[in-house]
């Protein structure tokens, strides 16, 4: 521990730095990566790849997950080119199969080049047959040895003029299993809830998906759930440099950022990394309530639903809220829903019972 508070003693950027680099793994993320790994040894050890699905509301942690694994797998760097281990693109808004398609082409060109995709040479994505621009993109692939394919956003698969009977969305779902027939390489999809019409649409490419995983926030609706939560606070708690602890995981504090986050991982740390900045340029030794009320103030996540600033609000009422009661209830609300879901209760244990 003390080696720990030390941290203090570190240059100003230096601690930026260490804040801003805290890692703490999401309760669901061993489960994800050896699923994902499970996904990505299938190319070699089976007759078909086994592709898998990563479902969560934004700001549940996903893009977190992806990065950790693709840290596990970095791509081999020389001097103009590079051997990619994983192949990583985001899918561009109301694609079409020829733009879907273009813009993977663009993308491993890119990864594989070393440069921006604005710098890829439009002779070698523009073709005017869609199928040439198909069979390019299987080339590099191999050429490149890509051994898996993450695809992130891939709700926008889904144009929001349509609905899932959509012949566009057919034939990007289409396009998807003749992706994995014809290269033999797994495919991760990763995207929200509504993403997942892209498999009902065609079962072909439902049975190509051996897994898929959702990923929730945290929740607090019995004693578990709650200590699992105050567990990564305390965790990030410690890793924080400053003289002293913050006591995030105190069960007062715990209510008031679940309050301003709902439980989801992205909206607790961007609170939590804010007031630290502001504690550690004005010297302070801990994050105080203060400082991660201006935090929230300045930054509320996109997924609260806070009837107020949880930092200077009484804890009484705090816990009178909406939020809070729902969470209570297993129901959480994110910015990709129209309204409450209930995500899970394993008991009648409420949190309030515990103060």
């Amino acid at each position: 521990m003390a080696e720990q508070r030390n941290k203090h003693l570190l240059s100003e950027r230096e601690r930026l730095i260490l804040l801003n680099n805290i890692y703490i793994a999401h309760p669901q993320s061993q489960e994800i990566l050896k699923k994902m790994q499970r996904a990505h040894r299938s190319k070699d050890i089976s007759p078909e790849p086994k592709s898998m699905s990563i479902i969560g509301p934004t700001g549940s942690g996903k893009s977190t997950v992806i990065k950790k694994y693709m840290e596990q797998h970095p791509p081999s760097i020389k001097a103009k080119s590079s051997q990619l281990t994983i192949f990583n693109a985001v899918i561009p808004s109301d694609s079409t199969p020829r733009k879907f398609i273009r813009s993977l082409l663009t993308a491993l060109l890119a990864q594989i080049s070393n440069c921006k995709p604005q710098d890829v040479p439009v002779n070698l994505v523009n073709d005017q047959d869609s199928d040439t621009t198909k069979l390019r993109f299987y080339k590099y692939l191999q050429d490149s040895g890509v051994e898996l394919i993450i695809l992130d956003e891939f709700q926008h698969l889904i144009s929001n003029k349509t609905d899932s009977s959509n012949k566009v969305l057919l034939e990007l779902a289409k396009t998807i299993k003749v992706m994995i027939i014809e290269t033999g390489i797994p495919i991760i999809m990763v995207g929200t809830g509504r993403a997942s019409i892209v498999f009902d649409v065609d079962p072909e490419v439902s049975r190509r998906f051996h897994a898929s995983v959702e990923m929730r926030p945290f929740m607090i609706s019995d004693d578990d759930n709650f200590k699992t939560f105050r567990k990564f606070l305390a965790e990030v708690d410690k890793l924080m440099p400053f003289e002293t602890l913050s006591k995030l995981a105190d069960k007062e504090l715990a209510i008031r950022l679940y309050a301003a986050s709902n439980g989801f991982i992205d909206d607790i740390m961007r609170i939590i990394h804010a007031a630290g900045e502001e504690a550690i340029e004005e010297q302070a030794s801990c994050i105080s309530l203060e400082y991660l009320a201006e935090a929230f103030e300045n930054a509320p996540g996109k997924n609260q639903t806070a009837e107020g600033n949880p930092f200077r609000t009484p804890i009484n009422k705090v816990m009178s809220w909406r939020c809070i009661q729902d969470a209570y209830k297993g129901i959480v609300t994110s910015s990709d829903t129209q309204g409450p879901q209930k995500v899970r209760r394993k008991s009648t244990q409420l949190v309030k019972d515990i103060f």
